[in-house]
């Protein structure tokens, strides 16, 4: 099989660029794992660097609008929102996925749902512990999450989680959860599909 990777910049680390240091791939261990056919691991490191251009193409895609950056996690599948971002008074904890496929069980970091009841429930013990730049927003109720969806089947993957909640396309998505002192607040969850 031929490698997709050039021998010029096979023994290099991807490490800069629109990613910054968001991803790190060994090119040369990347060439070789392709040459053998270890596909499990070559799906691996593309998926990062899949995850990590979606990452910055939200933040991107939401300066352009706007939105300023408060706060992110500086490497793919680390712990905590992918960006928190501010506009107007109202903070948007966003999480950017870059799959094939997705479940709601995939995103319970973020929401989750009370089968008996149909209520669409905020993590906020999550956010406690990833959220703090946005803890002001947090106790107001001035909360948003969006989940960004980037690829072929995203789309596909919008509808899916989007029955999973029992709703439809143009459907409000609202999420309840209750602020440091217990006061009920709510928050709209924002379902993204593109494929960039």
């Amino acid at each position: 099989m031929k490698s997709a990777l050039s021998a010029r910049s096979a023994g290099q680390r991807f490490r800069s660029g629109a990613c910054g240091n968001a991803v790190t791939v060994n090119l040369k261990r990347l060439a070789a794992n392709q040459a053998a056919g270890l596909t499990r691991s070559v799906s691996g490191a593309l998926a990062n660097i899949k995850g990590a251009y979606s990452e910055w193409l939200v933040e991107t895609l939401r300066r352009d609008e706007g939105w300023t950056l408060l706060g992110d996690v500086h490497h793919i599948n680390a712990a905590g929102y992918d960006r928190i971002m501010q506009r107007g008074g109202i903070v948007r904890l966003i999480e950017a996925k870059a799959r094939e496929a997705l479940r709601l069980e995939d995103i319970s970091s973020l929401i989750g749902l009370n089968r008996a009841t149909g209520e669409i429930r905020f993590d906020s013990q999550y956010f406690q512990r990833f959220g703090r730049a946005a803890q002001d927003a947090f106790n107001a109720g001035r909360l948003e999450i969006e989940v960004l969806l980037n690829g072929p089947a995203s789309t596909a993957i919008k509808q899916s989680l989007l029955a999973e909640l029992g709703l439809r396309e143009g459907d409000q998505i609202i999420g309840v959860y209750e602020d440091s002192f217990g006061n009920p607040r709510t928050l709209e969850v924002i379902i993204t599909a593109i494929n960039q």
